[in-house]
C-alpha cells in the first residue's frame, strides 16, 4: 500500500471508490458466505478508524432488525460465544489486536483489508479486498474504502439495500467535493479566519455517528486539536455545556440534530451543520446511506486537513509513535 500526500488522497477518493467497491464485489463474488440466519448476532472486530467505520454496519443492521456488536478488538473476549459471524477490520492488516481477537472466534471469519497477503487475510475465511489503494499516513482512502466494503459485505449478508447507489458514489463525489471545500472554507473564514477552536465536539446519530467519531479522530490526529465524539440525543443530555465562542461543535444528519445546530445558532455558539437541505452549513445531497456516510466523512476529511493548515501542521506528521500498534512488515 502507497503512502502519499494527503490532499491527494483526499481528492482521488472518486478513483479511489471505483476500486474498493469493484475489488470488494471481486472477493465477495470469489467467497462462500455463510447464511446469516435471523436471530444470529455479528461481531465487528476492530480498533480505532475502523471501528468508527463500523457503526455503519451497525446501524443498517438495527435498521432490518439484525445485531452487530461493535466491539474494540482490544476488549475481544475469551469467551467466544457472544456472537456467530465475525467481521475484522485493518486497513494495513498488521493491526495486531484484531488479528488475534480473530483468531480466537469459532465461527465464520471475515476480514476487511486494503493489503492482499496482509497477516490477518491468514486468520480469516473470506477477505474482503480495498484494491491497494493509495492512502495518507492518517486513514483517508481506506476509510471510504471501508465504508463502502461494508455495505457490499452487508448486503452479501442479506442487509438487502445496504449498498443501494453505490456504484454512483464515485461521481457524486467527485461533484460534491469541490462544493463540499468551497463551503468549509466560507465557514471558517466567518468563524474561525484568526484562530483555530480550542475543542471540537462531533455529534451525530445513527449512520452519522461514523463520521462523528472518525472526524474526531482525525482532528487528533491530522489537526492536533482535542476533538471529541457523542452521540446527538446523547449530546443534548449534559455535554452541550461546554460550547463557548471558542469552541466548534459539528454535527452531523438530521433529527434532533436540527434541534440542536438551532439552538446552538440562537445562543450565537459556532456550530457546524453537515447535512442535507439547504439550511446546512455544509448541503449535502439527499443520497442512499452509504453515499451520505462517504459525503460526511469528506467533509470530516476537508475540515480536519483546514484546521491541521491554520495551526501549522502537516496531516500524517505523528509527534508519538508507539510500539505495538502495528505488526513489523516483512
Amino acid at each position: 500500500m502507497l503512502r502519499t500526500d494527503y490532499w491527494d488522497v483526499v481528492r482521488n477518493q472518486p478513483e479511489s471508490l471505483r476500486t474498493s467497491i469493484a475489488a470488494a464485489r471481486a472477493s465477495l463474488a470469489a467467497s462462500e458466505l455463510p447464511r446469516w440466519e435471523r436471530g444470529q448476532v455479528l461481531a465487528t472486530i476492530a480498533m480505532g478508524a475502523s471501528t468508527f467505520a463500523s457503526e455503519l454496519l451497525v446501524h443498517e443492521a438495527r435498521r432490518r432488525g439484525r445485531t452487530v456488536l461493535n466491539w474494540p478488538a482490544s476488549e475481544w473476549p475469551t469467551d467466544q460465544g457472544a456472537a456467530e459471524l465475525f467481521v475484522a477490520v485493518s486497513e494495513s492488516g498488521r493491526s495486531p489486536e484484531p488479528i488475534e481477537a480473530l483468531r480466537r472466534c469459532r465461527g465464520h471469519r471475515m476480514a476487511i483489508t486494503n493489503v492482499p497477503g496482509s497477516p490477518i487475510c491468514e486468520v480469516a475465511e473470506t477477505v474482503v479486498s480495498l484494491g491497494d489503494v493509495a492512502d495518507a499516513r492518517v486513514y483517508v482512502s481506506g476509510y471510504t474504502g471501508t465504508l463502502a466494503a461494508l455495505a457490499v459485505l452487508g448486503e452479501a449478508l442479506g442487509l438487502d439495500g445496504m449498498a443501494s447507489g453505490l456504484d454512483a458514489a464515485p461521481e457524486v463525489v467527485a461533484e460534491q467535493l469541490p462544493l463540499i471545500e468551497a463551503a468549509v472554507d466560507a465557514y471558517l473564514a466567518a468563524t474561525f479566519a484568526d484562530a483555530v477552536p480550542d475543542a471540537i465536539d462531533c455529534v451525530g446519530a445513527g449512520g452519522s455517528l461514523a463520521a462523528a467519531g472518525e472526524t474526531a479522530l482525525m482532528l487528533r490526529e491530522a489537526s492536533k486539536l482535542p476533538g471529541s465524539v457523542f452521540q446527538t440525543d446523547q449530546y443534548l443530555h449534559g455535554p452541550a455545556e461546554v460550547a463557548a465562542s471558542n469552541r466548534l461543535v459539528v454535527v452531523f444528519g438530521g433529527g434532533r440534530a436540527g434541534d440542536l445546530v438551532a439552538t446552538m445558532r440562537a445562543a450565537g455558539e459556532p456550530v457546524l451543520s453537515v447535512a442535507s437541505g439547504p439550511d446546512a452549513d455544509v448541503a449535502l445531497p439527499e443520497v442512499e446511506p452509504v453515499t451520505t456516510a462517504i459525503l460526511e466523512i469528506v467533509a470530516g476529511q476537508v475540515l480536519a486537513g483546514r484546521l491541521a493548515a491554520q495551526g501549522g501542521f502537516t496531516p500524517g506528521e505523528f509527534r508519538f509513535e508507539f510500539t505495538g500498534t502495528k505488526l513489523p512488515k516483512p
